[in-house]
């Protein structure tokens, strides 16, 4: 008989929740980008990959913050410094995954 580990059930679950919270931030920023307020500009392929470049970094600095800085904290204390601290930090990973791809491209051509 297979027994399934709770652990990696978890661990993936309690990523899940970081990731749609930074995509329900992309998709704010993405709305009022420009001063247009409407999604019009999802009509491209392209921008679907920017909108999930922005989330990973989101998350990735959620995930972060909660596995390295605030690790000893329990509760809502926790969850409120993890977003306020992270999500800063994601965008600013976000923003150097663009200009990285930018430079590559720049390089390329």
């Amino acid at each position: 008989m297979k027994t399934i580990s709770l652990n990696k059930h978890y661990s993936r679950r309690s990523h899940l929740i970081p990731f749609i919270i930074s995509l329900i931030v992309s998709l704010g920023l993405f709305y009022i980008d420009e001063g247009y307020y409407n999604f019009n500009y999802l009509n491209q392929p392209i921008h679907y990959f920017l909108l999930l470049v922005y989330s990973t970094g989101l998350t990735i600095g959620v995930i972060f913050t909660k596995k390295f800085l605030f690790k000893n904290m329990a509760g809502l204390d926790k969850t409120l410094l993890n977003y306020i601290i992270g999500l800063p930090i994601g965008f600013i990973i976000s923003l150097g995954f663009i200009l990285f791809i930018g430079l590559i491209n720049h390089l390329a051509f």
